[in-house]
């Protein structure tokens, strides 16, 4: 969604999680998937009910790899082929695609995209403060406003 401000606003993060437990847990059984296959995090497409703070960065960082490239990390023809990539597929680069991704932005991508959820940010807080520290500390090219702006924005 694009403000009349012109910033991006993400409309259907934390969907589960804001909803009252007893109707989060009857709408997200074992049997039941909800959420996008594209942007879901490993643990998600095992069980929805490991949604978790570790999974909403790895979805972030499938928005980001969409805002950056136009595509989601994984998007294959059958449900089942996606949900596996998520879980098993080598976490693709987005350098692969842009020659402008600077080391730490594919690096700060690739660490959102684990497949472990111990393995990435604790929180939205230490992602956003990893940005700023980057901004602090550039040792590489200038780092564009617009993305810290946009993380900002997207929590």
């Amino acid at each position: 969604l694009l403000s009349q401000a012109n910033q991006i606003r993400v409309v259907d993060f934390g969907l589960v999680t804001s909803l009252p437990t007893e109707v989060s847990r009857r709408l997200t059984s074992s049997e039941m998937l909800l959420g996008t296959p594209q942007y879901m995090a490993p643990e998600q497409c095992l069980n929805p009910q490991d949604a978790s703070v570790a999974a909403d960065v790895y979805s972030l960082g499938c928005v980001l790899r969409f805002l950056l490239i136009g595509r989601p990390p994984y998007a294959h023809e059958s449900l089942h082929d996606t949900l596996r990539a998520h879980l098993d597929a080598p976490i693709p680069r987005l350098g692969s695609f842009r020659s402008d991704i600077p080391p730490w932005l594919e690096r700060t991508h690739s660490k959102m995209l684990r497949k472990h959820p111990n393995d990435r940010w604790s929180s939205m807080d230490t992602l956003i403060a990893a940005l700023d520290m980057k901004e602090t500390q550039r040792t590489e090219q200038p780092r564009k406003p617009w993305l810290k702006n946009l993380m900002l924005q997207l929590t």
